[in-house]
């Protein structure tokens, strides 16, 4: 694995890990880390430092992202015509 860190000033803020992929696999900023653990290449969930999970993701293909839940919250990823996503949506319909 490679790490990287990046430095405000003379205090590290931040440090990356990323495997032989080139793929984010951990990032602790400040005192908070969070592990990322992938199906492919794609994200499924993340992880605290503690390994409690944060967040879940529904992702049929690569960067195509459908829903994710935190918690009991899902959300929906919104795309407009260019396939960029634009809003994230929660089950009322609203904007979150």
């Amino acid at each position: 694995m490679e790490a990287g860190e990046l430095e405000i000033g003379r205090t590290p803020r931040a440090r990356y890990v990323y495997d032989a992929d080139k793929r984010r696999m951990r990032k602790v900023v400040e005192s908070a880390a969070t592990t990322y653990f992938f199906d492919g290449g794609n994200v499924i969930a993340d992880h605290d430092g503690s390994d409690a999970l944060l967040a879940s993701y529904v992702t049929p293909g690569l960067d195509a992202n459908l829903s994710m839940t935190r918690g009991q919250d899902t959300y929906y990823y919104m795309r407009d015509g260019l396939g960029s996503i634009r809003n994230l949506l929660d089950v009322s319909e609203s904007v979150a």
